[in-house]
């Protein structure tokens, strides 16, 4: 996470091949919020109750964001088109 509290995927290694890419831009199509929420399971490892208190949301938000996010992703990495 940089200092102004947004994460950072140009250190990850994975986000400089073609995979990378490819998910970079299956990222950009989900909502911010599922995007955050999403990036901050997998990127950091947060739990999703501390992504709840962090982002002052409930955890049932918390846990349909990210697998609304996460359903998404696996279609677009896919290559399906989404509404």
């Amino acid at each position: 996470m940089t200092r102004s509290g947004k994460l950072s995927l140009r250190l990850c290694p994975v986000f400089h091949s073609r995979t990378g890419r490819v998910l970079q831009e299956a990222l950009a199509r989900l909502s911010g919020e599922e995007r955050r929420i999403v990036l901050l399971h997998a990127v950091t490892g947060l739990k999703h109750r501390e992504i709840a208190q962090l982002l002052e949301l409930p955890l049932s938000t918390v846990l349909s964001k990210y697998h609304r996010g996460l359903k998404k992703l696996k279609s677009l990495m896919k290559g399906e088109k989404q509404p």
